[in-house]
């Protein structure tokens, strides 16, 4: 998903059916808007491209 802006990424998947997205973030300090966007489009890109492992859980 080369140069894919956030907006791109996210309409295709509510054209797709998708109807809600949540963003669960662990963080120190204050997280902008602009890092959020980036960090979901690299979750994205992990999934796409199979870099991600399944866990039961996060806790």
């Amino acid at each position: 998903m080369p140069n894919v802006t956030f907006e791109q990424r996210f309409q295709e998947a509510f054209d797709g059916g998708l109807s809600d997205i949540k963003f669960f973030v662990r963080r120190e300090g204050v997280v902008t808007p602009d890092a959020l966007m980036e960090d979901a489009l690299a979750f994205q890109e992990a999934i796409v491209s199979g870099n991600v492992k399944q866990v039961d859980g996060v806790d």
